[in-house]
């Protein structure tokens, strides 16, 4: 049979982990985030897409992102021939 302080221990061990598991979650979102680059011959629509995946995934782990700091790095993400052509946009 199981004690009482036994199963005390098991569920904080359990929470540990649970807690492990989303820093884990945070940080690999963040390095995305950080190195998050346009891939060759990709539209700005797509990668706008593929971008906001990284703060929707943050904003389950109740991180929130600010819409300046996402527009900031796709503009970031933007190569150097796409910057002054209006068109695309």
């Amino acid at each position: 049979m199981v004690s009482a302080n036994d199963m005390w221990e098991m569920l904080a061990l359990s929470h540990e982990e649970c807690k492990e598991v989303r820093r884990n979650k945070i940080t690999m979102q963040r390095t995305q985030y950080e190195i998050f680059t346009i891939e060759v011959n990709m539209s700005i629509q797509s990668m706008i897409t593929r971008l906001q995946t990284i703060p929707n995934n943050l904003g389950s782990l109740s991180i929130v992102m600010s819409q300046s700091d996402i527009n900031d790095k796709v503009l970031g993400s933007l190569p150097l021939k796409w910057i002054g052509n209006k068109h695309l946009f």
